[in-house]
């Protein structure tokens, strides 16, 4: 399990996050009672999460009047990387200062993984919530201050065919996750790449699907027909097709097969993208989930990882990029 009291964030990876400058954050920190985590340091000093979150509150930007509060991170093909980012959006938020609960609704648990927890071992998942009448309370553990989960292990796999026994107009999703609705900022979602019962469930209860495609060709293929089952669906359920964004991911500036892929969704699919932008191919988000240990606790100074997740939050809370 992650250990955040012996890592700790410096007031450089909080600027970094916020894009607050970091004379903005010292004078902050030299306001108030916050303590290092260890008071030998004298470079890099790191403070707990518990600081981390109150420093930033007191920093952050104005935000949207139209947050989303259920967000899905989705593509029916697998390999795109949603994971990796729902992980580092659910963890970063946290630690913004936002309660947030992540939810691992893939049964091969790879959210679960970098959350820290062994995922061959017994848990309640969403399966026992929704099919076992299990109070959704029971299935959620604390990962650390204002990051909850519901994590998942091959258990969740019996959730499909008992869903597929049901009505399709009943949301399943929307009744568990009532009772802890007001408790949270941000609940999220990391789907399993199919087009499943789960999924149109979870989309039923989205305010946001983030669908994260790779830059490449062959991954921008299936596009197309992801955005129309997602409007036939929502058609056949007569629910409205909650608000898309895409996330382009693993982007190399120096392969033309990346500007391709980045006009293709420039020129069609300039609704949905976020303006001029895309995550960049980093060794560090695969370190960050590798270890279970989210970028602001060891990345280093002017981290793209870190840039571009802070560009993601920024236009998930402002609605702009920067």
């Amino acid at each position: 399990m992650f250990e955040s009291k012996k890592l700790g964030v410096t007031q450089k990876i909080m600027s970094d996050l916020t894009g607050v400058p970091t004379p903005t954050i010292n004078k902050i920190v030299a306001a108030g009672s916050y303590t290092p985590i260890d008071a030998n340091v004298r470079r890099n000093i790191r403070y707990t999460v518990e600081d981390t979150r109150s420093i930033i509150q007191k920093t952050l930007y104005k935000l949207r009047t139209d947050l989303p509060k259920i967000i899905t991170f989705y593509n029916f093909k697998g390999g795109v990387g949603k994971t990796t980012l729902c992980y580092q959006v659910s963890s970063h938020l946290a630690l913004m200062g936002f309660n947030v609960l992540v939810i691992d609704a893939d049964p091969q648990g790879h959210l679960s993984t970098s959350l820290g927890y062994d995922t061959e071992t017994e848990f309640l998942t969403l399966y026992d919530s929704i099919i076992g009448n299990v109070p959704v309370t029971d299935t959620i553990r604390n990962v650390y201050t204002g990051l909850d989960c519901i994590p998942s292990n091959i258990g969740l796999s019996r959730l499909e065919p008992s869903l597929s026994d049901k009505s399709h107009s009943q949301n399943f999703i929307s009744a568990c996750l009532n009772p802890v609705l007001s408790k949270y900022d941000f609940i999220i979602f990391d789907t399993n790449p199919t087009i499943s019962h789960i999924n149109r469930n979870i989309i039923m209860a989205s305010d946001l699907l983030s669908v994260v495609v790779e830059t490449q060709a062959y991954a921008l293929n299936g596009l197309k027909l992801l955005l129309g089952d997602l409007r036939s669906f929502c058609s056949e359920t007569n629910i409205s097709l909650p608000k898309i964004t895409i996330i382009p991911n693993k982007y190399e500036e120096r392969t033309a097969s990346s500007g391709e892929a980045m006009a293709v969704l420039r020129d069609h699919y300039s609704d949905y993208v976020i303006p001029n932008f895309a995550v960049r191919r980093s060794e560090e988000l695969h370190t960050s989930c590798k270890t279970a240990t989210p970028l602001a606790f060891f990345c280093r100074t002017n981290s793209i990882a870190l840039e571009d997740m802070k560009e993601v939050i920024k236009y998930l809370l402002t609605g702009k990029e920067s």
